[in-house]
């Protein structure tokens, strides 16, 4: 079978309207209508010998909630379906919803229903997640001249598996070692960044970063047939990344441009635009913003301290 991307473009021979972007979007009377479905599955996305289900519930909402961020709109609700196994019991449900309820609670995000139903192999939770927007913003849309941003920093969420799984044994102060951790099992999605960036009206494709920096910016170039030249060593780096990378023996940026699962939104914008939100962002919502590169007409050219790397290091994510 091949990985995820291979699959999606055999789909679209079939379905060319119906794959590309983060969302569905749905005419309605009230304006657009998102929706979205995603799938964690344990021993693939999580292993419960360092998660909890706690931490599963929570990721789950916030995982999928961050792709109606990326579209630029409004999250209203999400439904739930799990498929437990013979060793799930009571307790182990009630984790699993308080974690969802965490999430949910923080972001005034209602819980609609969903289903329970029994597997004889790992558990898994599938969640769909129903939001809004007046302006959907799509991936196709990036304009050669465009600067390319990131929302707040990124690396941790695969320093952070290091952290969690037991792995690294080096040395780290004990505070790195609660928030790579914290980043790898609770990622945040950026919903109020999200949904501020839809209502300006001013960027021209978006995303969250899920399969990894690199990877994801090449949909936004494949999507609007441009090209694109970054400099990695722009890349805000999550507290703790370098020593993780260190550790590994590889340099933190390449590291950071290949970590999946951070749900930060990458993004493309006129530089003027740009400029004005790095300020207002940090100002509204004590977010940063950071730009590491531009839209050009063709190419997928990435730099480290101006030296081009090749591209199959940047590689992230492969489902």
């Amino acid at each position: 079978m091949g990985n995820e991307f291979e699959l999606i473009n055999e789909l679209r021979g079939r379905f060319p309207k119906f794959l590309g972007d983060d969302c569905a979007v749905v005419n309605s009377l009230d304006g657009k209508l998102l929706l979205t479905t995603d799938e964690m599955v344990e021993n693939i996305h999580f292993s419960l010998d360092y998660f909890s289900y706690e931490d599963v519930g929570y990721k789950a909402v916030s995982s999928a909630s961050s792709d109606i961020a990326a579209m630029g709109g409004v999250v209203d609700g999400v439904l739930l379906a799990i498929a437990i196994p013979e060793k799930f019991d009571g307790k182990n449900l009630a984790s699993l919803y308080d974690g969802i309820h965490t999430f949910c609670k923080c972001k005034n995000i209602e819980i609609f229903g969903g289903n329970i139903s029994r597997t004889q192999n790992e558990f898994h939770i599938v969640t769909t997640v129903l939001g809004h927007c007046e302006r959907p913003i799509m991936r196709s849309g990036a304009k050669i001249g465009d600067t390319i941003y990131i929302t707040g920093t990124l690396g941790g969420a695969k320093a952070g598996y290091f952290i969690t799984s037991g792995k690294f044994d080096g040395e780290i102060s004990p505070l790195e070692r609660d928030l790579l951790s914290i980043r790898h099992r609770r990622p945040r999605a950026r919903l109020d960044v999200g949904k501020f960036l839809g209502e300006i009206g001013k960027i021209s494709a978006m995303l969250d970063i899920s399969d990894g920096f690199w990877s994801d910016l090449i949909h936004i170039a494949e999507e609007s047939d441009v090209g694109v030249d970054i400099e990695l060593s722009k890349i805000p780096l999550y507290p703790g990344v370098g020593k993780i990378a260190k550790w590994l023996n590889i340099d933190p940026y390449i590291l950071a441009a290949r970590s999946g699962e951070e749900y930060e939104l990458l993004f493309t914008a006129p530089s003027e635009i740009g400029e004005q939100l790095q300020k207002i962002l940090i100002d509204e919502l004590d977010v940063p913003i950071t730009a590491v590169g531009k839209i050009t007409q063709s190419g997928r050219i990435a730099k480290l301290n101006g030296e081009k790397i090749q591209s199959e290091k940047l590689v992230g994510w492969e489902h």
